[in-house]
């Protein structure tokens, strides 16, 4: 920036610089010097240090980028692609086929909402329910539902399948072997089949699948 010192050293043709020098002195002040740059003479060095510094210190954090930052964060997102979300996807959905026999002579309703009881034999005649939970009952491909509740034909035996939740301490169970399992199904007046089964939790029992003859049972 230039300026002219009024009228006479206008004719004269003098000229003022106003720039004070950006440099700083030992004290860590601003240098009082006039510059026609940034800086005046006695700190031409200090912006050169300050690039070598700034690459310096670019080189410097590149590098930890490079040999640590880097395969840490790429090792996290390989475990997030190859573990499943809250390992959901590894978890087995666990199906158990169900067979209804009616005895009853008139149309009835099989509530598709069931129970299930894991139980461990702690002694003979003595059983704990380690875990527990609800259950779907499908629909039958030919079946029919009223008020969402399954129809079960007179005389006839129905086939579905019962849908254990996904469970990562119920597929344990499963895994582990030396526990059973009992299904509790319910009619329409959510009174309990009268024949329960409870079998071994294998996959291989279970694949079988359960029995119930179904007795419908009227309120008193």
């Amino acid at each position: 920036m230039v300026s002219y010192l009024g009228r006479d050293n206008h004719l004269l043709g003098l000229k003022k610089t106003d720039m004070q020098c950006v440099g700083r002195t030992k004290n860590g002040m601003r240098c009082k010097n006039e510059a026609s740059l940034l800086v005046c003479g006695h700190h031409t060095w200090q912006p050169i240090a300050f690039l070598l510094s700034a690459v310096t210190i670019i080189g410097v954090f590149g590098g930890v980028y490079q040999d640590v930052v880097k395969p840490i964060s790429e090792e996290i997102a390989s475990d997030e692609l190859t573990t499943p979300k809250n390992n959901q996807a590894a978890i087995e959905q666990i199906t158990i086929p169900v067979e209804i026999e009616s005895t009853w002579d008139e149309y009835s309703e099989l509530d598709r909402k069931a129970e299930f009881y894991v139980v461990r034999s702690e002694s003979p005649g003595m059983q704990t329910v380690i875990f527990s939970g609800a259950a779907k009952v499908e629909i039958p491909k030919d079946g029919m539902t009223v008020n969402e509740m399954i129809s079960i034909s007179p005389h006839k035996t129905t086939k579905t399948n019962v849908i254990l939740p996904k469970s990562e301490q119920l597929q344990k169970y499963l895994d582990e072997g030396g526990y059973e399992i009992q299904l509790v199904l319910f009619n329409q007046y959510g009174r309990m089949f009268p024949h329960m089964e409870q079998k071994l939790f294998d996959k291989e029992i279970i694949a079988r699948g359960f029995r119930y003859l179904f007795r419908l049972v009227l309120s008193k």
